[in-house]
């Protein structure tokens, strides 16, 4: 009979995969959370919806980006150490998001004062009333119920501002959205 410690030698790629596959769940769940933050975040910063999703439009591309990059350099030092950093790298975004509690929102303004909440301690803790919002809101878009609260009309107008913002950046110059069609 196979030790425990052979078996887990033997099948040591596979738990490196789904090691990996945690950590990309995780990351992407974080990501395609907001539809149902959408409404709150606009609510409690009072930004545009429009402005909400231009920016969670820049973090996918970035994580498009990434993945291209960490790809290459899995191919070239491993995946043990890029699934190493990418760990670090994600708990230290999560660290330095100070740990909010579901309800709270920090405003960057002017007139921006900060607030102290208690830590809470597990993940699921933290969002298990967002995690819970999302997939009620997904069922009800899927049985018909409602629509969506996030609509074709909307990506289109942030996948408009992303191209407007790196056209503005790429030629030094104000780029008006009626310019992007």
């Amino acid at each position: 009979m196979p030790s425990l410690t052979n078996t887990l030698r033997a099948h040591y790629r596979w738990i490196i995969v789904a090691a990996g596959g945690l950590l990309g769940c995780v990351a992407i769940g974080a990501l395609f959370s907001l539809p149902v933050l959408l409404r709150p975040i606009a609510l409690d910063t009072g930004w545009s919806t429009t402005g909400i999703s231009a920016a969670m439009t820049f973090a996918f591309a970035a994580m498009a980006v990434g993945s291209m990059g960490w790809g290459a350099l899995s191919d070239r030092i491993g995946p043990r150490l890029v699934i190493l950093a990418g760990s670090v790298l994600l708990t230290l975004g999560l660290a330095l998001s100070e740990n909010r509690k579901p309800h709270e929102a920090v405003v960057h303004r002017q007139e921006f004062t900060g607030k102290a909440a208690p830590y809470l301690n597990f993940f699921i803790e933290r969002y298990a009333e967002a995690f819970s919002a999302e997939i009620d809101e997904f069922v009800a878009a899927v049985e018909g119920k409602r629509a969506p609260e996030v609509g074709f009309d909307d990506g289109r107008i942030a996948l408009l501002l992303a191209e407007a913002a790196i056209k503005s950046a790429t030629e030094g110059r104000v780029v008006r959205l009626t310019e992007m069609g």
